[in-house]
């Protein structure tokens, strides 16, 4: 399953949410605070250290 990545607001990842909502693609929407953000950057998690990122079965997406 897809995982959308982003905090609990639409920013940037608000066009990703339409457009995986209007898909008939299987996607869970993972909301994080700023503490979890800096343990995501700090473990290296991150590709380039920013959110939003995609991940999903062919690898992450930043």
């Amino acid at each position: 399953m897809n995982r959308l990545i982003y905090f609990p607001i639409p920013g940037r990842a608000e066009p990703i949410r339409i457009a995986l909502s209007l898909s008939d693609l299987e996607w869970e929407d993972i909301q994080v605070d700023g503490n979890e953000y800096h343990k995501m950057k700090k473990s290296g998690e991150l590709p380039w250290g920013l959110l939003p990122i995609l991940q999903t079965s062919s690898g992450t997406l930043a």
